[in-house]
């Protein structure tokens, strides 16, 4: 099951998705509003990942981001990512074996299992936009120490 979502070109609403103003590495996020000129240090490419989460920062812009970040910041991250992508398995099995016993609530639960399932191809897109969290976290981690 493929499943293009950042290529909608039959889904089209009047309403064209708002582009991306600026980008915050320090929080992966973009603010979303009219479209500006793009900059050297933050173009205005984004990639829309999920309606909640919002607009997200283009992975050039988290690669030159990175290079900033730490050793043991870069071997924490690779750990949490192998967790995350073992929970999101989990989640979309269990999500299926549901569906199945439940024929009503397929609706609902399909909707959480494409999701997930969505989340695995770009799982190295929001790996860059968390690894730009865990600069913010090691700032913050990083104040007692020095």
């Amino acid at each position: 099951m493929s499943i293009r979502t950042h290529h909608q070109p039959e889904q089209q609403p009047e309403q064209q998705p708002e582009a991306c103003t600026t980008c915050q590495p320090a929080q992966g996020l973009c603010h979303v509003g009219r479209a500006t000129a793009p900059t050297p240090h933050s173009p205005r490419q984004c990639h829309h990942l999920d309606r909640a989460q919002g607009y997200m920062c283009n992975h050039k812009v988290m690669i030159t981001h990175t290079h900033s970040l730490s050793l043991s910041s870069l071997l924490s991250l690779s750990l949490s990512l192998s967790l995350s992508l073992s929970l999101s398995l989990s989640l979309s099995l269990s999500a299926l074996s549901l569906s199945l016993s439940l024929c009503p609530v397929s609706l609902s639960l399909s909707a959480l299992s494409l999701s997930l399932s969505l989340s695995m191809p770009l799982s190295h897109r929001l790996w860059l936009c968390r690894h730009s969290d865990a600069n913010h976290w090691r700032a913050h981690h990083r104040r007692p120490q020095s």
